[in-house]
């Protein structure tokens, strides 16, 4: 399997805060992927939509990581509506994508991998036999965020998805699932480069 070099990651918590959800789960995500890399020597950059952000230096960002981690909770099966209006502000002609090729041949995030980190409130057993979604995945779901990120040539990591966390947060299972995850795709797509920076 080919690895790649990992030198920097950018972490976006795309969660809100509302009367129902808080935005805790999202941020203790959020919080131990900054620790995991940092713990690995790699420049973490971080950002959380919601307390405001500068679009040039959100670019610079998104154009020097090697991976580029989305945390969020799942809103009407989608992501929230201030994530997505981060990405229509931040992606643009010239830093993401360009405009000679074919329709949506032309991003320039090409060696820039990805990875979805959600939080659900429907069940895994949702999408099992017999579940509401049970010919469905939690990424055939959010097949839309995807093709964003594909649109600007940025390449697809496994995703990882909590579910049930408002009626049953299980929040040391959920933990351990994620650290568990990634280390398995450093493992299985990186090599780590050490050169500690962040811009947070």
């Amino acid at each position: 399997m080919t690895t790649h070099l990992l030198n920097r990651v950018f972490i976006i918590n795309g969660a809100e805060s509302n009367a129902i959800a808080k935005g805790d789960y999202n941020q203790m995500m959020f919080e131990l992927a900054k620790q995991f890399f940092w713990d690995k020597g790699v420049t973490v950059d971080a950002t959380r939509v919601r307390d405001g952000y500068q679009v040039d230096m959100e670019q610079f960002k998104l154009t020097s990581a090697d991976l580029v981690i989305f945390q969020m909770p799942i809103y009407w099966f989608n992501m929230p509506g201030m994530l997505k209006k981060y990405i229509e502000e931040v992606y643009g002609t010239g830093v993401t994508h360009g405009g000679d090729a074919a329709y949506g041949q032309a991003g320039l995030l090409t060696n820039t991998h990805y990875m979805l980190s959600t939080t659900w409130n429907a069940p895994i057993s949702a999408f099992e036999a017999g579940g509401t979604y049970e010919n469905l995945s939690a990424d055939d779901i959010l097949r839309s965020a995807h093709v964003t990120q594909e649109y600007v040539g940025m390449l697809p990591l496994p995703s990882f998805h909590a579910f049930d966390i408002l009626r049953s947060p299980d929040t040391e299972t959920w933990k351990k699932r994620y650290f568990d995850h990634l280390e398995e795709i450093c493992k299985a797509s990186f090599r780590i480069i050490s050169n500690q920076r962040s811009l947070a």
